[in-house]
């Protein structure tokens, strides 16, 4: 390799942020700039069982790019970002906007990524009329296949563990518990790669999910002990029409979907002020806004995908329709980013700080012998925020 081999650069004024620093924490020393692709040479050759994967890899990447247009050439970034987590440099102005807005995990959309795929293969097993075991089989191995086509970074792999772990679990009818699950993952992760206990992305993702497991349902029945008991007794015995049970049903996935951005958010506070240096403010309501388009790109571009392998020639019609959502995603997570209160800056907290925040979380999880003290316990992680 030719190239330039140099230090992180400091600050260039007062108060800015600080990139050797934010570079000495992801473990970074020095960066090597090379200008030409010619300036690299290879010298040796690659494994055998390397050369076909890599090879797939690429055919599978060009179903996907097969009918854009280079005019659209950050819309089929964003679509090749969702669907196998790559990152071009045509992503790097949406990076920053995604960045911005403290919408990140939407554009990453791992967990939802193979959530759709196993949903769309159990589909597919269900039209073919497979038995329930063989169903089963077939789509935790393509899941798992799926997870060698994607970026092999920390978060894309944790739910394709899991979700390999589970479908082994279930055929081997044995119960599947969550927090095993997510404890099996990261020991998966980390026991060939132990240095990615310090990214970023690593902690970001196990302690997103974990927090989800252990307060999203709380805060759920917190919420719940709002609505009026009795109305809800009548709701279920009387008929009510479509557009009421669309509404009761919307008005219901509000509030799930706000309790989940709200723990989430909650629990990556520290990890993002420590990592990035910055503090979103709307994060849960700009997470709502733009979750419908982003789980409607995923799906077209996966969709893209698959329509692409079976009839190449209208390679250009399913680009057209996938290209709409993903330049409104676009659009959107831009419009988002000016708004202001949207990215400030923070300063990084001391690890003891952060130790301590997520104590105080933990509080409400203890079984508390009085009650008093179980009410006293709920508000301790309003204590931790501030």
């Amino acid at each position: 390799i030719l190239g330039r081999l140099e230090r992180p650069p400091t600050a260039m004024n007062p108060g800015a942020a600080d990139p050797a620093a934010l570079d000495r924490r992801r473990r970074v020393l020095v960066t090597l700039h090379v200008s030409r692709p010619y300036d690299i040479d290879v010298i040796s050759q690659r494994h055998p069982w390397a050369i076909p994967l890599t090879g797939l890899r690429d055919d599978f990447r060009r179903l996907l790019n097969d009918g854009f247009s280079p005019n659209q050439g950050s819309d089929r970034a964003l679509l090749r970002a969702l669907v196998f987590g790559d990152r071009e440099p045509a992503l790097r102005q949406i990076e920053e906007a995604f960045s911005r807005t403290g919408t990140t995990h939407l554009l990453a959309a791992n967990g939802a990524r193979i959530a759709i795929l196993a949903a769309f293969l159990y589909f597919l097993c269900r039209l073919l009329r497979l038995p329930p075991r063989w169903t089963l089989g077939l789509v935790t191995a393509l899941v798992a296949g799926f997870g060698f086509l994607t970026m092999p970074a920390a978060q894309a792999i944790r739910p394709v563990l899991i979700c390999a772990a589970l479908g082994a679990g279930l055929m081997s009818r044995r119960s599947a518990d969550s927090i095993q699950l997510l404890s099996l993952a990261a020991l998966g992760v980390l026991v060939p790669r132990p240095l990615d206990l310090c990214a970023a992305g690593f902690q970001l993702s196990f302690v997103i999910v974990l927090g989800l497991i252990l307060f999203a349902r709380p805060v759920l029945q917190f919420l719940r002990t709002f609505e009026d008991k009795d109305r809800r007794i009548v709701k279920r015995l009387t008929p009510q029409s479509t557009w009421k049970r669309g509404v009761d049903r919307l008005r219901r996935w509000l509030i799930e979907a706000s309790a989940a951005g709200l723990v989430a958010w909650v629990v990556a506070l520290p990890l993002v002020a420590y990592h990035f240096e910055q503090f979103n403010a709307w994060t849960v309501p700009f997470s709502l806004l733009l979750s419908p388009l982003a789980m409607l790109a995923l799906v077209c571009g996966f969709a893209k995908f698959a329509l692409t392998a079976v009839c190449p020639p209208l390679a250009v019609g399913w680009a057209a329709a996938a290209w709409v959502p993903a330049a409104s995603l676009r659009h959107a997570v831009g419009w988002l980013a000016h708004v202001p209160g949207a990215d400030l800056p923070a300063a990084p907290p001391a690890v003891w700080q952060i130790l301590l925040f997520y104590a105080l979380l933990a509080v409400p999880l203890i079984s508390w012998p009085r009650r008093r003290i179980q009410l006293f316990a709920r508000f301790v992680p309003g204590g931790a925020c501030a």
